[in-house]
Parts: C-alpha cells; sequence; structure tokens
C-alpha cells in the first residue's frame, strides 16, 4: 500500500469509545521513501546494503565521529 492511500473507517454506533493503532514499516533504504529536505548520511554497512541492491552509491556520504 502507497503511504499516502486514502482510507477511513465507518461511524462508531456503539457507547464504547474506540481505538485505533496505525503502525507503519518503510524500507528506508528505497530512494522514494527518502526525503530530499533532510542531509542523510549512511555508515559503512548501509552503503555495502545498497550497493547488493544496485543503487548507485557514488555521491552517498559517509557518516563519520
Amino acid at each position: 500500500m502507497n503511504k499516502n492511500t486514502i482510507h477511513a473507517s465507518g461511524t462508531n454506533k456503539s457507547d464504547y469509545i474506540r481505538f485505533s493503532l496505525q503502525v507503519r514499516v518503510h524500507d528506508l533504504m528505497d530512494p522514494d521513501y527518502l526525503s530530499f529536505r533532510y542531509k542523510i548520511y549512511y555508515n559503512l554497512n548501509d552503503i555495502k546494503q545498497m550497493k547488493k541492491k544496485g543503487i548507485d552509491v557514488s555521491d552517498v556520504e559517509v557518516f563519520s565521529k
């Protein structure tokens, strides 16, 4: 499911409070998920994982202390 999918539930017709829970799971390595507004630093393990997935890492900045 796309994270922008619009969804809703029906009217609560009971006398009880309705609770809801939202859980989101994202592939943080997916370039479509990463926001262009934030500068992202990767550790060497992340870069290895991206290379395995065939992602171009030529412009990736490595995190260092």
